[in-house]
Formats: C-alpha cells, sequence, structure tokens
C-alpha cells in the first residue's frame, strides 16, 4: 500500500533538489559572452526579461552575473512565497529592488504591480525576470511592463 507523500516531504525534497542544482550549475559555471550585455542593458532599463527554453542556464547566467548584487526569489507552480500571488503589492514593498524573480510565469500577478511601482519610482535596475514555461505570460510581459 502506497501513502501519499506528506506536504513537508515533499517540500523537503523540493528544496535538497534545489540545492543540489544550485550546487552543481555554480561547479561548472563558464563565463558568457552575454554576461556584460546583460549588465548593460540592466543599467539601462528598470526591467529586463531572460526566457528562454527550460534547463538552458538562464538562472545560472544571472546568479553568476550578479552574484551577491541582487536578491534571487524563484517561484513554484503550487507554494505562494511570501504571498506574492495574493497581495503583489506587499510582496514588492518587502522586498527591495534589485530584485531577480525566477520562473515569473508561476506568478503573474506581480506584473501589473512591477509596472505601478517602475512608473512611479522612475529609474533603472529594479528587476530581472526570467521564465521558461507558459510563454504565453511571457510573450505580453513587455506590453504589461
Amino acid at each position: 500500500m502506497l501513502f501519499p507523500l506528506q506536504k513537508n516531504d515533499v517540500l523537503k525534497k523540493m528544496l535538497e533538489k534545489r540545492e543540489l542544482h544550485s550546487r552543481k550549475s555554480s561547479m561548472n559555471y563558464y563565463q558568457r559572452h552575454l554576461e556584460n550585455k546583460l549588465k548593460k542593458l540592466f543599467s539601462l532599463f528598470p526591467v529586463v526579461c531572460v526566457q528562454g527554453a527550460r534547463q538552458t542556464g538562464k538562472s545560472t547566467l544571472i546568479e553568476n552575473t550578479f552574484k551577491g548584487k541582487i536578491q534571487t526569489i524563484t517561484f513554484d507552480p503550487v507554494l505562494d512565497f511570501a504571498d506574492a500571488r495574493k497581495d503583489p503589492d506587499f510582496f514588492l514593498q518587502t522586498h527591495p529592488t534589485p530584485l531577480f524573480l525566477d520562473e515569473i510565469q508561476y506568478a503573474p500577478e506581480l506584473l501589473n504591480s512591477i509596472k505601478r511601482k517602475v512608473d512611479s519610482e522612475k529609474k533603472n535596475s529594479m528587476y530581472i525576470l526570467s521564465g521558461s514555461q507558459n510563454l504565453g505570460v511571457l510573450k505580453n510581459i513587455h506590453r504589461m511592463i
């Protein structure tokens, strides 16, 4: 007889997988030509979006390019980290910029709040967004922000 995993077991396995992935990717990281271009774009615009296919190194590129200079938050399709989906304005107030929002397709509710914040603060180097799935959401980011 099989028993379903408890919620804590699922979370633990997800965190272990993420930790292993982070260690593995940082050990074999090679500097990329895109790093300087990404830094330049981030200095010129309030929001930069990096999108592409799964497992192609988007997050690794961003995390290594801005190591120690930008906070990273990775969204999940099941868990609502810090109630980002429920109260996106409050989420942005409590997470200062610059901020890297990874897998943004799992928290599309944030996009209008990001737009309002960018419009009100009128400064560059605020947010880096990345994602791979649900390209319908990602294709419309440039219209929303």
